[in-house]
């Protein structure tokens, strides 16, 4: 039998019990909680003993100041949590009841089941009352239910677009797997394995794990539709084939480091986003050593990270043999472009050019970035180092990269707007 704790509000007067028990028998608890004031002890027995005959455990809390909300409220969170833990209830297994006792004990418990995010409340009402007292006729009763966690779904968008836009993508998976414990509704369930998946496709591609990005873009095939509903579906295409060129075995060496060199410069562009200067210049940095290190490749046919000295032109190994370990080099920034220079190649020069400048924006950014807190030293970095960077890196990445700036376009991440993936559940306003 599934467990389930019922907590309900206990107030005096007439057929108290009556409408407790409906409650009982709608729910089917495991455990009762009766939140109860000192006038409405009288009628608790009456309502404890047919508990016993259904051999359903109960717990009652009594509290005097059932007139104030807000002490209730932390009274009621006290006794509920505990209880909650006590017999190891997660909010998916509660349901609260607001039909008896004070509008005050009401409002708290309503109050109660919004905080702990508890899968359903209700109450009875009726379309005929006494018109003396206001109170139900007996035998005309609807139990009403609602999902408090149905009506905050709004919320829980609105701050998992929060996530997706600023890409905290880590906090928005934590969200996501406590919400598929919180919400039952299988449209909502639904929805959240969608931006699940979402979420887990541009994680992966911000990490550089392009291979599970694939994976999890693969799985957004099946939400066409959502995603054409949410102004997605041209970033889903665009960033499915970047993300497969990248992937493809035996593919174009060439387009395939284009885009790797895209992927450096967009990430570093969404750092600086997030106000992370280290990590973008770091990443900046590397874009402009992946050319050198593109270049030597795709024209010379040399790894830059693995290049037997054997392999450079008989007349360069003697100058680089100092810089070999074991006969191998393996080139970072500077050397891959003083290579290139030894070769004859314009690209080397042009760097070397500038390097070599003291007023030059690549040489004031280089040396900025050196004495960065991820590179040599511990001085704090900002976005104008950069930008220096950028302005050396943009104009030689256009002139090396065929189609750079569509590229960039197309590995640019999207943003995600609340409002269309809650009417995946309830519908345009």
């Amino acid at each position: 039998m599934k467990k389930k704790l019922l907590v309900a509000t206990v107030g005096v007067g007439r057929d108290v019990d009556r409408s407790i028990l409906m409650a009982v028998d709608q729910t089917n608890p495991t455990h009762v909680l009766l939140l109860a004031s000192e006038d409405s002890l009288q009628w608790i027995e009456a309502i404890t003993t047919q508990l016993q005959e259904m051999d359903i455990p109960y717990t009652v809390d009594t509290f005097k100041d059932v007139e104030d909300v807000n002490h209730l409220v932390v009274h009621y969170l006290d006794q509920i949590t505990r209880t909650m833990r006590e017999h190891d209830f997660r909010p998916y297994d509660c349901h609260f009841d607001f039909t008896r006792g004070t509008k005050a004990m009401s409002a708290a418990l309503v109050v109660c089941a919004v905080e702990l995010r508890v899968s359903r409340i209700s109450y009875i009402t009726s379309p005929e009352r006494e018109s003396d007292t206001g109170r139900v006729i007996p035998g005309t009763e609807q139990f009403m239910t609602a999902q408090p966690n149905a009506i905050l779904f709004r919320r829980d968008v609105e701050i998992l677009t929060r996530h997706f836009n600023t890409y905290r993508f880590k906090y928005g998976l934590e969200m996501l797997a406590e919400l598929s414990n919180i919400h039952i509704d299988p449209r909502i369930q639904q929805v959240l394995t969608f931006l699940d998946t979402l979420f887990h496709a541009f994680a992966d591609w911000d990490a550089f794990h392009f291979r599970d990005a694939c994976a999890s873009f693969e799985k957004l095939k099946e939400y066409k539709a959502w995603l054409q509903q949410a102004g997605l579906f041209k970033a889903y295409e665009c960033g499915n084939r970047l993300l497969h060129i990248l992937i493809k075995k035996e593919g174009d060496i060439k387009k395939q480091l284009g885009i790797l060199n895209v992927m450096l410069y967009t990430n570093a562009l969404r750092r600086i986003e997030e106000g992370r200067y280290d990590t973008a210049v770091a990443l900046m940095y590397r874009a402009i050593e992946q050319l050198a290190h593109t270049r030597l490749r795709t024209e010379y046919g040399y790894d830059a990270s693995d290049l037997p000295l054997t392999s450079l032109p008989n007349e360069l190994q003697q100058s680089w043999q100092p810089f070999a370990e074991k006969g191998t080099l393996k080139l970072g920034l500077l050397r891959s472009y003083k290579l290139l220079e030894d070769l004859k190649d314009p690209l080397g020069k042009h760097f070397l050019d500038d390097y070599w400048n003291p007023n030059s924006d690549l040489r004031k950014g280089l040396n900025r970035r050196n004495m960065s807190v991820l590179a040599h030293s511990f001085h704090p970095t900002d976005e104008d180092t950069f930008r220096k960077l950028e302005r050396w890196f943009l104009p030689v990445a256009r002139e090396h990269i065929p189609r750079f700036d569509r590229y960039v376009g197309d590995a640019t991440f999207p943003k995600l707007r609340a409002e269309p993936i809650y009417s995946f559940v309830f519908g345009s306003p």
